[in-house]
C-alpha cells in the first residue's frame, strides 16, 4: 500500500470522506447546548480578545503592547525567546444585571505559573500550565461596574524537550453564579459486555455559599433517551459541599457502544432546582464503553484489539500550544487517516477541544500530567516527600486533570508521569489511591523507560508492577535492541500486558526523512500480550533542548512543524494499516482487487465492522474520471483475503487508487497504481530545497509567519515586504530561527515579499517571492471539487481545500443541511440527494460550490 496524499507544501490536497450512518453523531455537527431548554441560566461573558502586555522590561516603563487572548506570546517576533515574567492587563464591565450574583473570574489555562489581581486586590496564584481555575471576586467588584484586571505570568518552568509557550493560552471569563450552584458533574457508565446492558451512574456537586441550608432537586436528561432520567435530591447545609448520586439503567436498545470505529455519544443536561425554579446547569457527553487490561492484550467491550498511534506535541511555531479547532481536527484526522487509534497522546493535560473532538471521531488517549525524570516541582527522595506531594503540585496537577476530563470516553487511563527518576516507585504507589479515589473506572499506570518489576526498593529503576494496570514503556535504539526490551520486560512481569508509549530511532527535518519500522512490528506482533505502539512524534515541535536543530524545531515528527507530511508519514501509515495489504491484478480491460486482512498475530488487528473499499481512475491532472464503492463484510483477524474484480474499461485514466475506508468514514488505508505500468507507485520524496528553503507562508490575523530552515551559525531571519510585486517599501530583521511574523497589517489585502537568512557574517540569498494574504475575520475560500462517484444511494465527493477549516456544510435537497466536523477523513460520502457543498471555519461559511454539476 502506498499512500500519496498531502504532497504540496503551500497548499494542502485533501480527499474527504464522510460516511452517513444512522443514528450517529460522528459526522453532524453536535454541540450539547443544541438541545438544551436551560442556557439561559449561563450568564457567561468571554474576556478573549484584545489584551494590554508588556514584558518585564516594558513594564517598568510603563509600555504596554496589545496581544491578543489566547495566544502564546513566544509566537510573535518580538518576543520569541521570551522567557520570564510577563503581565497582561483588561478592563472589563460587570454587566448590569448580575446584580446579586456571585462573579467568578475563570482562567481555562495559563502557562505556566498566574499570579491574579482584580483592581489591585491580589487573589492568588495558580501553578501549572494546562487546566484550569477561577477566583470569586464579588468583593471587590459589583453588577454594573468597570474594573481592571492584572495577571501575571511565568514562562521560565520547563518540562523535558518541549517548548514553554509562555501567555494565557486558553479562553478567560466572567461568570455569574447563585450562592447555590453546581461545581461538577461525574458521569460513570458501567458496560456489562455479556448482556449488553450498562448502568451509568451521575454523581453531581452542589456547593451552597448562602447562610440557609437549601433543598434541592437535580434532573438529568439525556437528549438520546427519552424514557429514562436522573433525579437527584437532597440537603445542602449553608456554607458546604455535597455530592449527591442516582444511577440508571439501560436496556441492550438503550445502550449504543462507543468505539474507535464507531463512537457513540450521549448527550447529557444536568439542572439543579430549588424550590421548581431552575438555577444552574451543566451539559456534557459521554459514551459507554468497556476498558479491560488482561495479560494478554487491551480488550474494548470485550474484544481484544491491538492498536498503534503517535505522541502528539501541542505545538505550533504560529499557534503555540493554543490547540485552535482547525489545527486540533485536521493533526487527529491525519492521525486517524494514518491508521492511528491510541496513544499517550502528550505529557501534559490535552485540550478541551481535542479531548471533545477524539470522543466525537474516536481516539484512544493514555491521559498525563506533566512529570518528567526529576521534574517533580516538589522534592522526591523518599517516603515522606510522596506522601506530601499529594498536597503539592503532583496531586493538585492529577485533581485538576481528572476532575475536569473524567466524563470523555476517549481517556481510558490516568498517568502520574513519564521516565521519572528520584524515588519514583514510591510516588508511583502514593498517588495510585489519590487517582483511584477519584476516578477508579479507569486502569492507571505510569510511563516509563526503566523497567516493572515483580516488586521494588525503591529508586526509579524497576517500578513496582503492583502499582499499575499496565505496562507502558519507552525505549528508542536500534531494532533489535527494541525488541530485545519488550520480551525482557514481559520475562519480569508477565501478568500485565504491554504498550511501547514511545519509540523512536532516528530524526531529521528533511520532509525525506525515512526509517523503517516495519520489521519492528513484525516481530512484536507475534507476541499476543503487545497491544501496539505510538511513535514520538506525529508533529515537529518547537525545543531549546540539546541537539535540536537551528531552527529550534525538534525533528522527530512524521510531520515537520508546519504539519508538511514527511516520507515517513506514508511509512507509518502502511505499517498501521487495519488490513495487511491491497494489490491489484491487472488485465487487458479489468483489474482484480485483493484486499488481504490482518493476522491475529500482527498488530494492528481488530474486528473491521462496517468497512467499505472504492477505487477511483483518475486522470493526468488528478481529477476523478470513474470510480466505485463497495461494502465489506465483517472481517476479523486471520479472515481470508477478499476479491473484487473492476472494470477499466477504455478510459484515459493515469492512476488507480484502492481505498479502505472505517465505519466512522476515514480513508485508512489506500494504495495507487501507474495504470501504464501496472506498477504500484512507491512512496513520496520530496525535491531538494533551495535555500533559503521556506516550509511555509502562513496568514494570520492582521498579519503572517514565515518558516524558514535555519542553519548552523544562523544569526536571524529578514523579511522585506510591500502591497506591489517586486517592490518591497517594509523590511523586519530580527534574531530569530525557524519563523518570524509580521504583524500590523490589513486582514483581505494581498502582501507580496521574500526572506533570507541573517548569517554570521552577512545574509544568505534572497528566497523567491511569496504572496500572502492576512485572513483575520475572513470566511474561507469555497472548496474545489475534483470528482464525484454516483453510487446506488450516495455519493462521492473528492475536494482541494484550503488549510484553517473547521468542517463543512452540505446543503441538501428540500432546504435540508448537513454539517460535517471532520475536515480531512479521506474520501467524502454524501447522501445522493446532496446539492453543493461549503467550507467553514471560526469566522463563517464560505461560498457553495455545486456538486450537482460534476455529477
Amino acid at each position: 500500500m502506498k499512500f500519496s496524499f498531502f504532497r504540496k507544501i503551500t497548499k494542502i490536497l485533501i480527499t474527504l470522506s464522510m460516511a452517513l450512518v444512522m443514528g450517529s453523531t460522528m459526522f453532524v455537527h453536535s454541540q450539547e447546548s443544541e438541545f438544551s431548554k436551560y442556557n439561559y441560566l449561563k450568564q457567561t461573558l468571554s474576556l478573549n480578545g484584545d489584551w494590554q502586555f508588556a514584558d518585564s522590561t516594558q513594564v517598568k516603563g510603563n509600555n504596554w503592547d496589545v496581544l491578543p487572548v489566547p495566544s502564546s506570546w513566544n509566537t510573535f517576533t518580538e518576543y520569541a525567546d521570551y522567557i520570564g515574567d510577563a503581565w497582561y492587563k483588561k478592563t472589563i464591565s460587570v454587566p448590569k444585571n448580575w446584580s446579586g450574583k456571585r462573579i467568578f473570574l475563570k482562567f481555562d489555562a495559563v502557562y505556566d505559573i498566574a499570579d491574579v489581581w482584580c483592581n489591585e486586590h491580589y487573589l492568588g496564584q495558580h501553578v501549572g500550565g494546562y487546566t484550569p481555575f477561577e477566583f470569586d471576586i464579588s468583593p471587590y467588584i459589583s453588577a454594573g461596574e468597570k474594573g481592571v484586571i492584572k495577571v501575571k505570568v511565568n514562562n521560565e518552568h520547563v518540562v523535558g524537550a518541549w517548548f514553554q509557550w509562555g501567555g494565557i493560552n486558553r479562553g478567560v471569563h466572567l461568570i455569574a453564579h447563585d450562592a447555590l450552584r453546581l461545581i461538577r458533574q461525574k458521569i460513570e457508565p458501567v458496560l456489562d459486555v455479556v448482556t449488553g446492558t450498562a448502568q451509568v451512574k451521575l454523581k453531581v456537586t452542589v456547593e451552597n455559599t448562602s447562610d440557609l441550608d437549601k433543598s434541592v432537586l437535580i434532573r438529568g436528561t439525556i437528549k438520546e433517551l427519552d424514557d429514562v432520567a436522573f433525579r437527584l435530591t437532597g440537603n445542602v447545609k449553608a456554607g458546604t459541599t455535597t455530592t449527591l448520586t442516582n444511577n440508571i439503567f439501560l436496556n441492550t436498545s438503550q445502550t449504543r457502544l462507543w468505539h474507535f470505529d464507531d463512537p457513540q455519544l450521549y448527550h447529557l443536561e444536568t439542572v439543579l432546582f430549588n424550590n421548581t425554579e431552575a438555577i444552574d446547569v451543566l451539559q456534557a457527553h459521554f459514551g459507554i464503553r468497556h476498558i479491560n487490561m488482561k495479560p494478554d492484550g487491551l480488550y474494548l467491550n470485550g474484544e481484544k484489539v491491538r492498536l498503534m498511534g503517535y505522541n502528539r506535541v501541542h505545538d505550533h511555531r504560529a499557534y503555540g500550544n493554543t490547540e485552535p479547532e482547525h489545527l486540533v481536527k485536521s493533526d487527529i484526522d491525519m492521525m486517524k487517516r494514518s491508521g492511528a487509534n491510541f496513544s499517550r497522546i502528550m505529557h501534559a493535560p490535552s485540550s478541551p477541544e481535542l479531548l471533545d473532538y477524539c470522543d466525537k471521531v474516536g481516539y484512544l488517549i493514555w491521559a498525563e500530567i506533566p512529570m518528567w525524570q526529576t521534574v517533580y516541582r516538589v522534592p522526591m527522595n523518599n517516603k515522606e516527600d510522596a506522601e506530601i506531594a499529594k498536597q503539592l503540585y503532583p496531586g493538585n496537577a492529577l485533581k485538576e486533570m481528572i476532575q475536569r476530563d473524567w466524563n470523555h470516553p476517549s481517556i481510558i487511563g490516568w498517568s502520574p508521569g513519564n521516565e521519572l527518576r528520584a524515588e519514583a516507585s514510591l510516588y508511583v504507589e502514593t498517588m495510585k489511591p489519590l487517582v483511584k479515589a477519584l476516578d477508579v473506572t479507569r486502569p492507571y499506570a505510569n510511563i516509563h523507560d526503566a523497567g516493572f518489576d515483580k516488586f521494588s526498593e525503591g529508586g526509579y529503576k524497576n517500578i513496582d508492577r503492583h502499582n499499575v494496570d499496565a505496562i507502558l514503556m519507552n525505549k528508542y535504539g536500534g531494532t533489535e535492541n527494541k525488541i530485545k526490551s519488550v520480551l525482557k520486560q514481559h520475562e519480569l512481569v508477565p501478568e500485565l500486558p504491554i504498550f511501547y508509549s514511545e519509540y523512536g530511532e532516528k530524526r531529521d527535518e528533511s520532509l525525506n526523512f525515512m526509517v523503517d519500522f516495519k520489521p519492528l512490528w513484525e516481530r512484536l506482533g507475534k507476541e499476543p500480550y503487545v497491544i501496539g505502539g505510538a511513535h514520538w512524534t506525529f508533529n515537529d515541535y518547537r525545543s531549546y533542548f540539546k541537539k535540536t536543530p537551528p531552527s529550534q524545531n525538534r525533528d522527530w515528527g512524521i510531520v515537520d512543524i508546519w504539519r508538511n507530511p514527511k516520507t515517513l508519514y506514508y511509512h507509518m501509515s502502511e505499517i498501521n494499516a487495519p488490513v495487511h495489504d491491497i494489490n491489484v491484478v491487472f488485465s487487458k480491460k479489468e483489474a482484480r482487487v485483493n484486499i488481504i486482512p490482518r493476522g491475529v498475530l500482527e498488530i494492528p488487528s481488530f474486528t473491521l465492522r462496517g468497512y467499505s473499499w472504492v477505487y477511483e481512475i483518475l486522470d493526468e491532472n488528478g481529477l476523478t474520471v470513474s470510480g466505485k464503492i463497495y461494502n465489506l463484510p465483517e472481517i476479523k483477524p486471520g479472515t481470508e483475503s477478499f476479491s473484487e474484480t473492476i472494470e477499466l474499461g477504455g478510459s484515459k485514466g493515469k492512476t488507480l487508487v484502492v481505498s479502505i475506508l472505517s465505519n466512522n468514514g476515514y480513508a485508512v488505508a489506500e494504495s495507487r497504481f501507474d495504470m501504464i505500468t501496472q506498477e504500484e507507485l512507491p512512496l513520496p520524496t520530496f525535491t531538494t530545497p533551495k535555500d533559503p528553503e521556506i516550509r511555509k507562508v502562513l496568514p494570520l490575523d492582521k498579519s503572517f509567519m514565515v518558516g524558514v530552515t535555519s542553519l548552523e551559525g544562523d544569526k536571524g531571519l529578514e523579511v522585506e515586504y510591500g502591497i506591489k510585486s517586486g517592490k518591497y517599501t517594509k523590511q523586519l530583521k530580527a534574531n530569530v530561527k525557524g519563523a518570524i511574523r509580521i504583524r500590523g497589517l490589513e486582514n483581505g489585502k494581498t502582501y507580496f515579499g521574500r526572506v533570507r537568512r541573517v548569517l554570521a557574517e552577512g545574509f544568505s540569498v534572497w528566497s523567491n517571492e511569496f504572496i500572502v494574504i492576512p485572513d483575520g475575520d475572513k470566511n474561507p475560500e469555497p472548496p474545489k471539487i475534483l470528482g464525484v462517484i454516483k453510487g446506488e444511494d450516495k455519493l462521492i465527493v473528492r475536494l482541494e481545500a484550503s488549510e484553517k477549516i473547521t468542517g463543512y456544510r452540505v446543503d441538501l435537497n428540500k432546504g435540508n443541511v448537513l454539517k460535517i466536523e471532520k475536515v480531512n477523513p479521506g474520501y467524502l460520502i454524501l447522501p445522493k440527494n446532496s446539492i453543493k457543498v461549503s467550507t467553514v471555519n471560526k469566522y463563517g461559511v464560505s461560498r457553495p460550490t455545486s456538486i450537482l454539476m460534476k455529477k
